[in-house]
């Protein structure tokens, strides 16, 4: 798999990570600007990456294993945080 569909991948993931927090922060505590912000940027985050991944070609992009492997932590501790606080 071409390190530009894990990077971008992982990226998408990240804004669905941030986008199901401010959902779920929302339906526990209501609405108010800071969930509205983050709800909008995760959100934004996610589609932005995705088109990226489909209107952009893998070959033309050089992105280093070190943002690849820091992308897919962060994916990796978003996706943990979002569940231990949807558990708790």
């Amino acid at each position: 798999m071409h390190r530009f569909h894990l990077y971008h991948g992982s990226m998408a993931i990240i804004g669905a990570a941030i986008g199901s927090k401010a959902l779920l922060s929302a339906a526990a505590d209501g609405v108010d600007a800071p969930i509205v912000l983050m709800a909008l940027g995760g959100g934004g985050l996610a589609v932005a990456s995705m088109y990226t991944v489909f209107a952009r070609d893998p070959e033309e992009s050089a992105i280093p294993a070190y943002a690849v492997l820091g992308a897919i932590l962060g994916a990796v501790f978003s996706v943990l945080g979002v569940v231990v606080e949807a558990l708790a």
